[in-house]
């Protein structure tokens, strides 16, 4: 991956490791307020995880001149990040003892933050092929 396309990824990198480290400095404020801090850092972790490869999916759909590979790859990576969202949705929730609901919540805030930044730099991807 070439200089360009890598910093494409920074700001969800950035994203992922403020959150992260958010979370692990909070630790207390968050067991105070009954929190699981494993559900949110998984939550963070294969939001992250999906989110970079939908990611990827739309670099590589915009290195083709051909617009039937780009919407291949945009919707190969929204049902991606459909499936394994809702699977680990399941998974947790049928392996789970005691759900806990505020950690799924801000699981799902934090979805809505990585997809508007990856929305945001598909969006600046595509000016910069614009402009050329």
């Amino acid at each position: 991956m070439n200089a360009q396309k890598s910093k494409l990824i920074v700001p969800i990198l950035g994203l992922f490791a403020a959150v992260s480290c958010i979370s692990l400095l909070s630790r207390n404020w968050l067991a105070t307020n009954n929190i699981d801090l494993n559900v949110l850092m998984t939550g963070n972790l294969i939001v992250f995880a999906v989110t970079l490869v939908s990611l990827l999916f739309h670099i590589k759909g915009f290195t083709t001149n051909n617009a039937q590979v780009f919407l291949r790859g945009v919707y190969a990576s929204l049902m991606i990040k459909m499936i394994v969202v809702a699977a680990a949705v399941l998974i947790y929730a049928s392996t789970a003892t005691k759900i806990n609901r505020t950690a799924v919540y801000i699981s799902m805030g934090l979805y809505f933050i990585y997809s508007f930044i990856e929305v945001r730099t598909i969006f600046r991807m595509m000016k910069q092929q614009k402009g050329k």
